[in-house]
C-alpha cells in the first residue's frame, strides 16, 4: 500500500512528528446516527486509556463511560455534555491503526490523531477504510478536516479521501464536503 498515489497525496498531513492534533469531523448527523457510530467505534476499540468519563448533567456528575450502554444517546439526548475519549487498539484489514481520539458531540463525531511516525501509508489507508465504514452508516455523510498546522488543508484531504473511497457513488461523493 505505500506505493498508493492517493495515499501518498495525504500522508505529510500523518507524518510530520511536530505535535499537531489534526481533526477529522464527521458532521450533520442524526442522532441515531452519531449513536451507531459510537458503537462501532466503541465495538472495533481494543482498549479505552485512561478512565474517560462524560458529565451527565441531570444528576450534575461525572460517570464513567461504560456506566451506560450508550453514552453517546445521553449527548443525543441532550442528558449529558458532549465528551472525549482516546481508542487503542483499533484493527482495520488486519492494519493497526495508532491511537485515536474520539469526540461525540449531539449532530457530530469527530476523530482527532497524534502526527508522527506511527502513520505510514497503512495505517492512513487503514484510517481511510475506516472512515468509508462509518460514512455506509450515514445518509448524508459530510466531512471536514482541521489540520492543525495553521494552514486550511481541509480540500486537499477532502478530494483525497473522496479518490481514496471511490467517491462516484450517488450516496457518497455528492454530500461529502463541508
Amino acid at each position: 500500500m505505500s506505493g498508493d498515489p492517493v495515499i501518498a497525496a495525504v500522508l505529510d498531513l500523518f507524518a510530520a512528528d511536530d505535535g499537531g492534533l489534526p481533526e477529522i469531523c464527521l458532521h450533520g448527523l442524526s442522532g441515531p446516527e452519531v449513536e451507531d457510530i459510537y458503537q462501532i467505534l466503541r465495538q472495533k476499540t481494543r482498549f479505552l486509556v485512561g478512565s474517560p468519563v462524560f458529565r451527565h448533567r441531570l444528576e450534575r456528575c461525572d460517570k464513567p463511560l461504560d456506566s451506560v450502554p450508550n453514552a453517546a444517546r445521553l449527548v443525543v439526548q441532550g442528558e449529558a455534555d458532549p465528551f472525549h475519549f482516546l481508542c487503542r487498539g483499533i484493527t482495520v484489514d488486519g492494519v493497526p491503526l495508532p491511537d485515536l481520539g474520539v469526540f461525540v458531540l449531539d449532530n457530530a463525531v469527530a476523530l482527532d490523531y497524534e502526527r508522527g511516525p506511527a502513520w505510514e501509508a497503512p495505517q492512513v489507508a487503514g484510517l481511510f477504510r475506516l472512515l468509508r465504514e462509518l460514512f455506509a452508516r450515514i445518509a448524508r455523510p459530510r466531512v471536514s478536516y482541521d489540520a492543525d498546522n495553521g494552514r486550511d488543508e481541509s480540500d486537499r484531504f477532502t478530494r483525497t479521501l473522496r479518490m481514496f473511497c471511490d467517491w462516484h457513488s450517488s450516496a457518497l461523493g455528492s454530500s461529502l464536503g463541508r
